[in-house]
């Protein structure tokens, strides 16, 4: 990448000026804040090498940022498979019970199938 490309992608950096008090404003390579128009006291390649460590340090915190919200979504997937786990422990509960309260009415329709023709019989 040429210098020119290079200063024309960081010639913008989002800063909060120090004498406007505006929270964002635009510092240009040339150490212009392009709000209120203050000239920063520093030489060209000081104002470069400072726009670079703020750019490093925005980048450094979005890389944190999304650092910490992969770590948050993979306690939530821990947390969510071991909600998962505990509703299959549930769900398989329940067929079992299902499976012995068919059983139970199996055996009283057998009864029942056993009973009716003496109940027949007595009338």
């Amino acid at each position: 990448m040429e210098e020119n490309e290079l200063l024309e992608e960081i010639s913008l950096v989002e800063l909060t000026c120090s004498i406007c008090g505006r929270p964002v404003a635009h510092l240009k390579y040339d150490s212009t804040c392009s709000a209120c128009g203050f000239e920063y006291a520093l030489p060209p390649v000081d104002g470069m090498n400072f726009l670079l460590v703020k750019t490093l340090e925005t980048h450094a915190l979005k890389l944190d940022e999304i650092q910490n919200q992969i770590h948050a979504t993979s306690i939530e997937l821990v947390n969510e498979k071991k909600h998962t786990a505990e509703l299959q422990d549930q769900v398989e509960r329940l067929y079992e019970k299902l499976g012995e309260i068919t059983e139970s009415v199996d055996g009283v329709r057998g009864l029942i199938k056993t009973l009716q023709p003496l109940v027949k019989q007595t009338r």
